[in-house]
């Protein structure tokens, strides 16, 4: 498909399975009390959405996501607001989250 597709895929954290360690290797966790939209940009396909609603400790996948679309960076906003600066899949980094003002964050994982 088209990058500019206006098509979306979304997952959602009450339809996804509880997650064994290890098995999933893109993780969001939404310690919010409001939902929050995380974009995946892929050079492949527009339009790839995840709704992650309040999580507390518990991990949602993005690997549906991030993996088949040979996905680079994500972005994170509040639904209907304005993104954060991308965040690159490949390295540590942090942004804020305009209109919110969280930190949005992606970890390397424990080796």
């Amino acid at each position: 498909r088209d990058r500019n597709d206006d098509s979306r895929a979304t997952l959602s954290p009450s339809t996804s399975a509880p997650l064994a360690a290890g098995s999933a290797k893109w993780l969001a966790v939404n310690l919010c009390d409001f939902p929050l939209e995380v974009e995946v940009l892929s050079p492949h396909q527009g339009g790839l959405f995840a709704q992650v609603g309040p999580t507390g400790d518990n991990w949602f996948s993005l690997d549906d996501l991030v993996l088949p679309h040979f996905a680079r960076a994500a972005v994170v906003r509040v639904a209907g607001g304005r993104s954060c600066e991308p965040l690159p899949l490949e390295r540590p980094s942090a942004a804020v989250v305009p209109d919110c003002g969280v930190i949005a964050q992606l970890l390397a994982p424990d080796k």
